[in-house]
């Protein structure tokens, strides 16, 4: 059975220019639980502002992001964010930092928090997740329920439901009931979010 999906091609989205940043910005996305999603690559020490109107996970990719004058948001954490106005900064005097903003249809709370995010724990609904995997690593998921699922390529190559995605690549898939996929490179690292 074949599922319906969207495969979301990183080098080949609508790129724009803000300022001095660069950011890839998805708006339309076909699953209720993500209003958008968007790549943000930071130069040493820029910071930018930005406007939330729902729930919004914050998630470095690469570098670190400056949360406030005393803590630092690494990979392998994300910022839920419950402010309307953010300002974002690259911690790096040195290096590029990249996040991913996801701004979920859900409605805003009344506390921002910095969370861990999972490793290879794949089935929380909407929270976010990493696969960290190996070479030839295959699994197949069964889902208690047909659900939304949103998958973005951190590093590596997978292939996943028959399609092959590669780093930067997000894959949208509706009302499934698996998840199969299969590790192609040394080590593969994705984000993961069902409803």
């Amino acid at each position: 059975m074949e599922i319906e999906g969207y495969l979301l091609i990183g080098e080949n989205t609508k790129t724009e220019t803000y300022k001095e940043y660069h950011r890839t910005y998805f708006s339309d996305i076909p699953v209720s639980f993500i209003h958008s999603f968007s790549s943000i690559t930071l130069k040493p020490n820029e910071e930018v502002t930005c406007q939330y109107s729902s729930k919004t996970l914050i998630i470095p990719i690469t570098g670190g992001i400056e949360i406030d004058s005393q803590n630092v948001l690494i990979p392998g954490e994300y910022w839920l964010i419950n402010e309307p106005i953010k300002d974002i900064k690259n911690a790096s005097p040195d290096t590029e930092s990249t996040i991913l903003v996801l701004e979920l249809n859900l409605a805003q709370e009344l506390i921002s928090s910095v969370l861990q995010i999972e490793v290879n724990n794949l089935g929380t609904p909407k929270e976010p997740c990493f696969g960290l995997f190996k070479y030839r690593d295959e699994q197949d998921l069964r889902f208690k329920d047909s659900s939304d699922c949103f998958i973005y390529i951190v590093s590596g190559n997978f292939e996943i439901e028959e399609r092959f995605v590669k780093q930067g690549d997000a894959l949208i898939l509706e009302n499934t009931p698996k998840l199969a996929f299969e590790c192609l490179s040394e080590q593969g690292l994705f984000l993961f979010i069902k409803d």
